[in-house]
């Protein structure tokens, strides 16, 4: 069962490399076919389309981690320890909810004064944050889970 586990991780970190070379071709591709401002446009409106992914995969991962009898992280075995990584998915989840709903609000708020700008500036600052916390802590459970 562990031997599963291991396999599993790594398998996911290597799908999810190919993923993410795969988005940045694709991005590359659609930057020469069409101007970049439209690609840039479209990427600002599907930002949170593309973090429901994350949302329901960190949830449902943690979820299992956390609430199920079979699962070897789970806090019914008090030996585990590596029972953190259950709570770190709910709480990634909870941090791509954020961004999304941030990035909701940078995309489809237009700048109409001095004042919506600053409120724009710091939503995005804010989005930043929270982007580059969740990272971490993914990175975390990466390291943590090998």
């Amino acid at each position: 069962m562990l031997r599963f586990a291991y396999l599993f991780y790594n398998l996911n970190v290597v799908w999810g490399m190919l993923l993410i070379l795969l988005l940045i071709l694709s991005i590359n591709v659609l930057e020469g076919i069409i101007t970049k401002p439209i690609v840039q446009q479209s990427r600002e409106g599907n930002m949170p389309l593309l973090l429901t992914f994350p949302i329901v995969g960190c949830f449902t991962i943690g979820s299992i981690f956390l609430f199920s009898s079979s699962s070897p992280l789970s806090y019914v075995h008090a030996e585990s320890e590596n029972g953190w990584i259950g709570t770190i998915y709910m709480v990634c989840g909870g941090f791509f909810c954020v961004s999304a709903l941030l990035g909701w609000f940078i995309s489809y708020f237009s700048i109409l004064n001095s004042n919506d700008k600053r409120n724009k500036t710091i939503a995005l600052n804010f989005f930043i944050a929270i982007v580059t916390l969740t990272f971490l802590l993914v990175a975390a459970i990466l390291f943590g889970s090998i």
